[in-house]
Order: C-alpha cells, then structure tokens, then sequence
C-alpha cells in the first residue's frame, strides 16, 4: 500500500479549514469533515487513479472532500503526495499557481 505524504503548506490549510469550520460551526460539524477528509485520503492510498486529473496540471489529481474543499495530489508506486488542500471559494488562479 501506499504511503500518505502531506505537504507542509497542505497540512497548514487542513489546519485552518479545521479551525474555520470549528469557530463557524461546531466541533461536532469539524469532526464530520475530518471524517469525510479521512475517508478520502482512503480512498486515494488504495486507489489514487480514483478522481480526475486537475484541468491545470495533469500529473495532479483533485479530490472533492465537500462542495468547498479539494484535496490535489500527486502519486507513484510506492506514495501518494497530498500537495494541497483547498477552500473553492479561494481564487481559482491561486490554486493553479500553488499546485504547479
């Protein structure tokens, strides 16, 4: 199986998502995403070629976790990269930047 690898800029939007979404809601609504974010990194170490190749790089795939958040990774063989976790609400030509 593959081994999951999360970049430090995805770690820190994961963090600020989780806080976010804490402060606006509850921890009870926190824990549901962190489950949904869990499922998904499942999914994508068992399975990576899962979901779709990003229209802005095609050696990255995207991952929707909810309707707001996108996971973009990259993988071989033996890992999968978590590169970075994204609010869609965000700038969408940030996101093209930060993935390349």
């Amino acid at each position: 199986m593959r081994q999951i690898v999360i970049s430090d800029f995805a770690k820190t939007k994961i963090k600020d998502i989780l806080e976010h979404i804490e402060n606006k809601w509850s921890e009870s609504v926190r824990q549901k995403f962190a489950q949904k974010l869990y499922y998904c990194l499942k999914v994508i170490r068992e399975n990576p070629e899962a979901f779709p190749k990003s229209e802005s790089n095609k050696k990255t795939h995207k991952c929707v976790i909810t309707k707001q958040t996108t996971i973009y990774y990259k993988f071989n063989i033996k890992r999968v990269e978590i590169i970075a976790v994204f609010d869609t609400i965000q700038d969408t030509n940030k996101i093209k930047k930060d993935i390349k």
